[in-house]
């Protein structure tokens, strides 16, 4: 018999093996189990006759097979050519590696980042960034839609280039639907950039954390100031002037510090001013320094108590239960993901 692709385990209520090719864990009995630890340590074996029957038993419904994995092939492998070639849909362009903010979690703020880069003076000009607009030209024909995303550092920083870049970009991209998106720290949106937005289809995600004792722990100006409130200042100026149309044009996005509370980082989102915007969340990230993630016991539990009542909201075992804007967002993507298995 070939030595069959399984992982062997025991415990103090029985002997299993792990069939990798049909991905489940079978219970057996002792004597094949130690007939089976024998094969596949390749010694010398001969079962007798009724470890043998229950073997032949169990290769009959499709288990032990000696069948290994010679390759893991995603479905659209094969046409990975073609994708780049005619159907790239966006590109991100970092206009300035330039900051005004110094924040704690941030990569590009760290000297410890493992690989990152650092804030530096480093900016885009418009001849590479045209040569990037051609890239998404020439690459997108089969595509309807493209999109433009700019980046950075702070990218507003660099707002006229971006304004000449969208230009660029409407005045080659014909017959397909073009639209732009910005990240930025909100500390230098005014009506000015709020205004040619809306009237450029530039989706703009900003970034805010919590109220303002959590928020300006981590999102600090250069000189160590907080810098939430200029940021709501901002959009205080900006909601009076566009009102509930606001909410079409800005979303947020939350990075979460499981240093600090969850209920009090959700506060932040019942002020008048960010009412209605769209809300993100995503637990910070340690991928790029030495500093490890702490997750203290009161945040998971309140973090997993909230996701819990967003999906019995979601699956409608519960009615009318507040759930928590920053996983509002997560428990969204779970219906999306159920709806469109639902379709499949």
């Amino acid at each position: 018999m070939e030595k069959p692709f399984i992982h062997l385990l025991s415990s103090i209520n029985g002997f299993y093996f792990f069939d990798v090719n049909k991905n489940e864990i079978v219970n057996i009995e002792k004597d094949v189990y130690d007939f089976l630890m024998k094969l596949t340590n390749d010694e010398e074996v001969q079962p007798n006759e009724e470890v043998n029957k229950k073997v032949d038993e169990l290769r009959k419904r499709g288990y032990l097979s000696s069948k290994t994995l010679k390759e893991i092939k995603h479905p659209e492998s094969d046409n990975l050519e073609y994708h780049l070639g005619r159907h790239i849909n966006q590109i991100t362009l970092q206009v300035t590696q330039k900051c005004n903010l110094r924040c704690s979690y941030c990569a590009y703020s760290k000297f410890d980042n493992l690989g990152q880069r650092n804030h530096s003076n480093k900016e885009m000009t418009i001849e590479t960034a045209k040569k990037a607009v051609d890239f998404l030209l020439e690459h997108s024909y089969d595509g309807e839609k493209a999109v433009i995303s700019f980046y950075g550092g702070e990218p507003l920083l660099k707002f006229n280039l971006i304004k000449e870049i969208v230009s660029y970009a409407k005045e080659n991209f014909v017959g397909k639907e073009l639209s732009f998106s910005l990240t930025t720290n909100a500390t230098l949106l005014n009506e000015e950039i709020m205004e040619y937005s809306i009237n450029n289809n530039i989706d703009i995600m900003i970034s805010i954390d919590g109220p303002e004792e959590i928020h300006d722990l981590n999102r600090k100006f250069a000189d160590g100031t907080g810098s939430l409130a200029k940021i709501l200042d901002n959009l205080q100026k900006l909601k009076s002037k566009y009102g509930d149309d606001l909410n079409n044009a800005l979303r947020i996005n939350a990075v979460i510090d499981p240093k600090n509370d969850f209920d009090k980082m959700n506060t932040i989102f019942e002020n008048e001013i960010l009412k209605g915007l769209n809300v993100t969340g995503g637990i910070v990230e340690n991928v790029f320094s030495n500093e490890e993630t702490i997750y203290s016991l009161e945040f998971s539990e309140k973090y997993s108590y909230g996701m819990f009542i967003g999906i019995l909201c979601l699956i409608g075992a519960v009615k009318d239960l507040k759930t928590y804007p920053l996983v509002r967002s997560a428990v969204s993507d779970i219906y999306k993901f159920e709806e469109s298995n639902g379709e499949n």
